[in-house]
């Protein structure tokens, strides 16, 4: 739907969640500069209430990646 290519999507997905889930458990500024992304200070504006984050629900069809990334 993005018009990104399937093997560029699943190894975007998996870094994209590690940052997500670094963001969600770890209040320090973070920086982080990737081929498609660049996130300079970057903090949640406001914390998880939940610790030490609410659950998290990765999408998968079609391929194992998504289940794959889920048990991560």
């Amino acid at each position: 739907m993005l018009g990104i290519e399937p093997n560029t999507q699943r190894p975007r997905m998996d870094e994209a969640m590690g940052i997500i889930m670094r963001l969600l458990t770890d209040p320090t500024p973070l920086t982080y500069e990737s081929d498609w992304f660049t996130l300079k200070d970057a903090r949640l504006h406001l914390r998880p209430y939940t610790q030490p984050h609410s659950p998290i629900a990765v999408a998968a069809a079609g391929s194992p990646s998504g289940m794959v990334l889920g048990g991560k």
